[in-house]
């Protein structure tokens, strides 16, 4: 009972992850982007063959290394990020406003 007390009160939902693990907030929202388009390409029949190439456990691994951080670092923002909903959404918010141009360039003149 003690351990869950200090636990729980040594969880501070506003205060940031220490400097190490600290990603700003536009670079999440980057790294959500390429980590859906990862998802994207591994899941799209087209490009199955492609993502057969890569360690489905490691594939985030040169995200990680792309924008310069880790895995520890990405989940200690989810987390703390997850403490504030509002926040989450509005960082999806983003990736999504980012995923639906990046559809729309991609996509010919001629199908809309």
């Amino acid at each position: 009972m003690v351990l869950f007390l200090l636990v729980f009160f040594s969880c501070n939902p506003s205060k940031p992850p220490p400097r190490e693990f600290f990603i700003p907030r536009d670079e999440l929202v980057e790294i959500l982007v390429d980590m859906h388009m990862v998802r994207l390409v591994q899941t799209t029949p087209q490009y199955k063959d492609l993502a057969r190439d890569y360690d489905s456990i490691d594939i985030y691994s040169n995200i990680f290394r792309k924008h310069n951080t880790t895995q520890q670092a990405f989940d200690s923002m989810i987390i703390y990020y997850s403490r504030t909903p509002k926040d989450l959404i509005t960082i999806y918010d983003e990736v999504i406003m980012k995923l639906t141009m990046l559809n729309d360039s991609l996509m010919p003149d001629d199908y809309e």
